[in-house]
């Protein structure tokens, strides 16, 4: 097997390993979108039911008044509950993402030491954009978390 192909095995390669980690990060950004569509449902939820609840307790104590405040700060505590419910799993879906990502480079670090300069750089590059748009996924994700 001559340098030239290679090169083009590996650059292939590197392609392929850079479409999975742009893959794993869509992925784990829609099932983190997905998950957070879950939560907000479930808190909407649980907030109307809490609404429902309050309502039926003043009425039957005769107050016409709305929330008490021992009721809102319940509320306020499932809501954080679920945040950090939500929140933790998008930190567990970075890790997986950020070990698999480690993995591929693992890989493809000997191969890439054995390219002609040219190649080592496409495949570096190429590696370099992967991880950038990892980390904007990623960044994106928490931040809506």
């Amino acid at each position: 097997m001559d340098v030239n192909e290679l090169a083009h095995d590996v650059a292939k390669l590197a392609r392929e390993a850079t479409y999975v980690v742009v893959g794993l990060g869509v992925l784990g950004f829609q099932r983190a979108q997905v998950e957070r569509r879950q939560l907000q449902k479930r808190a909407a939820d649980a907030a109307a039911d809490q609404r429902i609840a309050d309502l039926r307790a003043a009425l039957s104590s005769g107050v016409s008044s709305g929330l008490s405040a021992g009721a809102a700060s319940l509320r306020d505590v499932d809501l954080r509950d679920l945040r950090a419910a939500f929140s933790t799993g998008v930190l567990r879906l970075d890790g997986l993402i950020e070990g698999a990502s480690q993995l591929v480079d693992t890989a493809l670090d000997p191969l890439e030491q054995q390219l002609p300069p040219a190649a080592r750089d496409v495949t570096h590059k190429a590696r370099e954009q992967a991880n950038a748009v990892r980390i904007h996924i990623r960044d994106v994700v928490i931040a809506v978390a």
